[in-house]
């Protein structure tokens, strides 16, 4: 099956590429423009797909925003939250997970936890979340951040 040529171009940089390593702190050379033109159109594509599903729920969002602050309506959490939720799927369906719930008790893991407190903890001790982390495609993104659990 014969590629179409910008692919085939494409697959033929990324080849002679990964020879050009020399130890691990090289880097891999790039064409002359940070991103080729593939490259770009699938960015673009991805950003689209990813805008086109939290339109919606931004758009409400937004609406229910200008109104309060014009004082037309007043806004409940509910009105919010239904909104919020919606684009939290938008973005579950695009490869973000959440990690851990407010109040869940977990083992401390340096790699995906932050403590609140300025204090550092001992891989494994029980903790509770303060604020979910969030990762992207198994990279966290964002730590989640936990507190030692109080002791009686």
């Amino acid at each position: 099956m014969k590629l179409p040529l910008p692919i085939e171009n494409l697959l033929k940089r990324l080849h002679r590429s990964t020879h050009n390593y020399t130890d691990l702190d090289s880097k891999p050379e790039r064409p002359s423009s940070d991103l080729t033109t593939v490259e770009k159109e699938m960015t673009a594509r991805c950003y689209t797909k990813l805008l086109q599903g939290a339109a919606s729920p931004l758009s409400q969002l937004a609406l229910q925003v200008h109104l309060a602050s014009k004082d037309e309506i007043s806004l409940t959490a509910a009105d919010v939250l239904v909104h919020v939720k919606r684009l939290i799927t938008v973005f579950e369906q695009q490869g973000m997970t959440i990690i851990g719930q407010p109040g869940e008790v977990l083992s401390y893991d340096p790699v995906s936890h932050e403590p609140v407190d300025a204090g550092s903890y001992p891989v494994g001790l029980a903790v509770r979340v303060r604020y979910p982390g969030l990762a992207y495609k198994a990279t966290v993104i964002r730590k989640t951040a936990v507190e030692k659990l109080e002791t009686a």
